[in-house]
């Protein structure tokens, strides 16, 4: 019993621990402009990143006038990033 009583107290102490931790930090993790800059972010990279589908299905927006660069020095720089 003394040994179930001391697990428990234990178990309460790193309970109260962790509230006070995720008390501490949950805010800096819960902003919402960060939020906002990571989707904006993930979208910009996506769409330059994105390779080009030969179906009639417009997948992503891209600016007028955009074109895919087939340099060698692009193609290489893809191979190095995959």
């Amino acid at each position: 019993m003394k040994h179930l009583k001391k697990i428990r107290e234990r178990a309460l102490w790193c309970g109260a621990f962790f509230l006070i931790l995720v008390a501490l930090f949950a805010p800096r993790f819960a902003r919402g402009d960060d939020l906002q800059t990571l989707g904006r972010d993930f979208w910009a990279w996506r769409a330059r990143t994105q390779p080009v589908s030969g179906d009639d299905i417009t997948r992503i927006d891209r600016p007028a006038g955009w074109a895919p660069d087939w340099s060698r020095r692009s193609i290489e720089e893809r191979r190095k990033s995959s």
